[in-house]
């Protein structure tokens, strides 16, 4: 599923919006690399949204990220 940002949107805000829960910010995180450097959106920016199940694949992660 896709989120279309409105302006003045974060990260937080669309997981809020999307999963009730802003802190599953890190998992919209995950899966955008190419929005990462938007800290506040413009607005109209395309947001993938996966299931909030969505497991990633850790293990070559620095000990901080696990």
């Amino acid at each position: 599923m896709y989120y279309k940002a409105q302006q003045g949107d974060t990260w937080d805000k669309i997981a809020k919006i999307v999963y009730d829960n802003e802190f599953k910010a890190q998992i919209l995180m995950e899966s955008n690399f190419e929005l990462l450097d938007i800290l506040v959106f413009a607005g109209g920016e395309k947001v993938l949204c996966p299931f909030e199940d969505v497991s990633y694949d850790k293990s070559n992660l620095p000990d901080w990220r696990k």
